[in-house]
């Protein structure tokens, strides 16, 4: 999620891809508390859980694709800026803009949004007063909290790739190379071939860049949702693994996203948008299709079977938790569907915001540099759709769908608000380079 330094030029249909998918998890978050799925801090007292299918299909939707490919766009750039760095001012730059956010937020904005959560909700104790409160929501710190989880698995996998992958880093190409040009031979050619391809991609004239295959795509989501499978038999979704505060059950996904996002700049040796071809994405279709119509039947057998033992057709919410996980045939199909819904639709968006005129563009509203803030608006949109939520907590607003809507459109808009004022407090305090 953090942009690409500026030593690379940018590409506009990521920088947008990015914008869009902060965009998503803010509205992801809010249909969370009006009838959709998922954990969030603030949960509406007018709106149960499960109660709103079309939110609660938004949310599963998105779940399959939105937090991946984040992992994948950092993965990418991560090759990119260890092209060009050493990896000790790698690691540097890694720690200042993904750590020191990460332990801020746990540490302080976190238990203070929960103060602020219990004053504008009438639900605050007056014993101590609200500062020994804060303190006391500080003292129950016990790991990571919050959103910036996102920061602190993408820093393990940043700190991973630093000491597995030392011949992606500058430094040790720059070394490599004066090895290579003290062994000449005098003419200067062989120095120059091992300079070109240290330093650019060699590919004949004429020749394509290489895909992923059917049969690569096929092993990639087996081999991921059995992991996710897995490890949500004991580990079911919703269950938080200190200290980063991550669901285990998507990490597999997340991992194989980041390591292609890498693969895409060292070893397929294009862009992301090209990975995946027309082929493939037909074979991911019809994937998808087996998969969910044996899915829905699955669901449709249990519930005749809930029926008839009951007398009575029993509600979506009692079967959903089969999904999350535990030793059950529902988990195994919704580790497989996840996986390949979310290869499916990330193949897609990426392709469109490609070739997509206006997609692929610089976005800027009246000189605002939309891209340039998505990640402080990530880092702050809890705070700004907590307080909107705060504040709407009893408005009726029609449906559920009408509510989520407008409250997150809100929030949106604040969040980017919320995000220029904190990168310009930032830098007008304490340097660039953290949000």
């Amino acid at each position: 999620m953090p942009t690409p330094t500026s030593s690379f030029p940018r590409s506009h249909h990521l920088d947008n891809l990015r914008t869009f998918l902060t965009t998503l998890v803010i509205l992801s978050h809010a249909s969370i508390s009006y009838g959709g799925t998922g954990t969030w801090i603030y949960i509406s007292t007018l709106h149960t859980r499960y109660s709103s299918l079309p939110l609660l299909a938004f949310n599963i939707l998105n779940q399959t694709f939105f937090m991946a490919v984040f992992f994948l766009l950092s993965g990418y750039f991560t090759a990119l800026a260890a092209a060009k760095k050493g990896r000790g001012e790698f690691l540097r730059e890694k720690v200042k803009r993904l750590g020191i956010p990460m332990v801020v937020y746990s540490l302080f904005v976190n238990p203070g949004i929960w103060v602020m959560m219990q004053v504008m909700l009438g639900e605050e104790s007056r014993e101590g007063g609200l500062w020994k409160g804060f303190w006391r929501e500080v003292g129950k710190v016990r790991g990571v909290r919050g959103p910036v989880w996102y920061c602190g698995l993408l820093l393990v996998f940043d700190g991973v790739y630093a000491v597995v992958r030392r011949q992606d880093f500058g430094a040790m190409k720059r070394k490599s190379k004066k090895m290579t040009e003290k062994k000449d031979d005098g003419d200067g050619k062989r120095s120059e071939r091992h300079s070109n391809t240290t330093t650019k991609v060699l590919r004949r004239p004429g020749t394509k860049p290489q895909t992923i295959s059917p049969i690569q795509v096929f092993f990639a989501f087996t081999v991921t949702s059995t992991l996710s499978f897995l490890i949500r038999i004991s580990y079911p979704l919703g269950t938080r693994l200190r200290p980063l505060n991550i669901n285990p059950g998507y990490v597999p996904q997340y991992l194989l996203f980041y390591t292609t996002g890498i693969l895409a700049h060292t070893h397929y040796k294009t862009g992301l948008s090209s990975l995946i071809p027309r082929r493939t994405r037909i074979t991911l279709i019809l994937a998808f299709l087996l998969i969910t119509i044996s899915g829905l039947l699955s669901l449709k057998s249990q519930i005749s079977t809930e029926q008839q033992r009951t007398g009575t057709r029993p509600p979506i919410a009692t079967i959903l938790p089969y999904f999350r996980g535990g030793f059950n045939h529902f988990s195994s199909i919704y580790s497989l569907w996840n996986e390949v819904t979310g290869i499916l639709i990330t193949s897609i968006i990426l392709s469109f915001f490609k070739n997509s005129k206006y997609l692929n563009q610089k976005w800027t509203f009246w000189g605002f540099d939309v891209a340039r803030y998505s990640y402080p608006a990530f880092l702050v949109h809890v705070v700004v759709l907590v307080f909107v939520q705060c504040v709407t907590d009893q408005w009726v607003m029609g449906n559920a769908v009408v509510k989520a809507g407008i409250v997150g459109a809100v929030a949106v808009v604040g969040s980017w608000m919320a995000g220029w004022g904190l990168v310009r407090g930032v830098e007008g305090t304490v340097g660039k380079g953290y949000v």
